[in-house]
């Protein structure tokens, strides 16, 4: 499985759609998550990497439509970076969770990033 993405205007974009969905520019880091993988060193050897293990996973789990790596990466991204590092992994199981249990995607993403890009500096969890 490969996803299509390539960077216009600054923002990484799959299956023309903006994945960017504002996170970066609310935390202020454009200019630097606006890197293509393709300008990281190694990034061919991770990327083939990458493409590889989800391709495997996939196979693994009976996973059969496309996969948007780039927007689960994105938001993984937003959550270590705003909530905390070990947030990243757990929230990409909770979105999987919902999205398996019949939720949109693209909602879900949404939703949670917009949650990662609310939360606290403090640490503490808002109140509701």
């Amino acid at each position: 499985m490969t996803d299509d993405h390539d960077t216009t205007h600054g923002h990484t974009t799959t299956h023309g759609h903006d994945t960017d969905h504002g996170h970066n520019a609310a935390h202020g880091r454009r200019a630097a998550d606006d890197r293509t993988m393709a300008d990281r060193p190694g990034a061919t050897d991770d990327r083939n990497t990458l493409d590889a293990w989800t391709d495997t996973v996939c196979r693994e789990l009976g996973i059969a439509g496309p996969v948007d790596r780039a927007a689960i990466l994105d938001l993984t991204k937003d959550v270590a970076r705003g909530v905390a590092r070990p947030a990243a992994p757990l929230t990409a199981y909770l979105v999987g969770l919902a999205v398996g249990a019949g939720g949109d995607p693209a909602d879900v993403a949404e939703r949670v990033g917009r949650l990662a890009g609310s939360w606290p500096t403090s640490r503490t969890a808002p109140e509701h």
